[in-house]
Parts: C-alpha cells; sequence; structure tokens
C-alpha cells in the first residue's frame, strides 16, 4: 500500500511540471443516503487530461440509526445517527470538448479515480442501564464501543459529467458510481456479542450520487 502512494505522490509531482493550467474546485452531491461535499486541487495538462486530487467529507444517515440490545441484568443502547467519513480521491480527467463560442466551452468528461478511505477505525458511546432486583433504582453509565483498525481502505470511482467553462471559471454537474462501503467502519463493531452489522444495510456492490460544482483556473 506505501507503494502506491508513493507512486501516485510522484505521478502528481510529475504532472504539475508539465500542465498548463492549476485548478483549483469544490462541489457537493446527494444519494438516497445522505450527502457529500469536498475540495479538490489538480493539474490540467492539455484540453483532454487533468490529474487531480480531491478531498471529500462524506455524511452517511443510518438506516434505524438507534441500536440496542439487553440480557438479564441490564440494557444497552446506542443513539447513532450520522457515518462521517474522510476520503482522498487521486483521479485522471479526460475531456471532450463538445461546443466552442468565443470563450466559452461546453465539454463532456470522464473520471476514473481511486477513493482512499484513511481513517478507518471508529469508537463511540455506548449507554448501559442496570436495573436493581428487587427495584431500589435505576444505574446509568456508559463504555466506548471500537470497531477494528486497518490503515487504509480503498475502492474505486468513476464520474461521468458535463462542464461548462467561461474563461477561468466553469460550472459541472454529473453522475457518480463507485464500490465503496459507506458502513466499512461500523460493520466491526460489537457491543455486548451482538454486532451492529447485523443493524446495517447490506453491503452494495455499486453505490450512486449526482453531484454538482464550481472550478477555477488559474
Amino acid at each position: 500500500m506505501k507503494t502506491k502512494i508513493i507512486v501516485l505522490f510522484l505521478f502528481f509531482l510529475s504532472t504539475s511540471a508539465f500542465c498548463q493550467e492549476t485548478v483549483f474546485g469544490f462541489g457537493g452531491g446527494v444519494n438516497r443516503l445522505g450527502y457529500q461535499m469536498g475540495v479538490e486541487m489538480g493539474y490540467k495538462v492539455d484540453s483532454y487530461f487533468t490529474a487531480s486530487l480531491a478531498c471529500r467529507l462524506q455524511t452517511i444517515v443510518t438506516d434505524g440509526g438507534h441500536y440496542g440490545g439487553s440480557n438479564k441484568n441490564y440494557e444497552w443502547r446506542i443513539d447513532d445517527i450520522d457515518v462521517n467519513n474522510i476520503l482522498l480521491i487521486p483521479s485522471v480527467r479526460f475531456s471532450l470538448p463538445i461546443l466552442k463560442k468565443n470563450n466559452t466551452v461546453w465539454s463532456l468528461y470522464i473520471e476514473p479515480g481511486i477513493m482512499i478511505q484513511p481513517f478507518t477505525y471508529e469508537a463511540f458511546d455506548v449507554t448501559y442501564q442496570a436495573i436493581q432486583k428487587p427495584y431500589k433504582g435505576q444505574t446509568l453509565w456508559t463504555d466506548r464501543a471500537k470497531g477494528d483498525f486497518k490503515l487504509a481502505r480503498f475502492y474505486w470511482q468513476n464520474k461521468f459529467a458535463i462542464q461548462y467553462r467561461s474563461k477561468d471559471v466553469a460550472l459541472f454537474g454529473g453522475y457518480e458510481l463507485s464500490n465503496q462501503d459507506v458502513y466499512s467502519k461500523r460493520r466491526s463493531v460489537i457491543v455486548d456479542g451482538v454486532s451492529l452489522d447485523e443493524h446495517l444495510p447490506f453491503k452494495t456492490k455499486q453505490y450512486n450520487s449526482i453531484f454538482i460544482g464550481c472550478r477555477g483556473y488559474f
């Protein structure tokens, strides 16, 4: 994995030496699970080829969001709604200009990339409640639930979009497809012998979203 990161770094470094323009952008997307937003920096080599690196914050609303269980001594509860993922996404954008007029250009592009999830560790509070028998009251306390730890997780993505550029500013929008498991951090958490994976949606082979954004060229 370290080799992959070094190769990607050298790729972007070498690309910057031959770039025509530096590209900065920001945008956001939505899907049936939640929303995401991010920023990107890239290097435009020519009219057809751009290498970029994006940083994305992804917020997913869990189905249910409240997990719980019990045994003969106590009950436990997790009041948990959002899953937040941070992603680094190196990608290559291949553009096809379809209409040029004066200083404006309409283009279609495809953008394959690698989604790197560098923060995979999960930890949050679990509330426990014990009832003393014969009844003498209730005792509440909290403990920390933790998931497994991996240095990083990797997924693929592909974007299909249309872009309108006027001079040094561009607007874009399109569709994204990936195999990312947005609940990956939650699946390894076990509370009182219960895996949270049992409460989460099944893994899907494809993850879809639509997005819009803006770019500046310098």
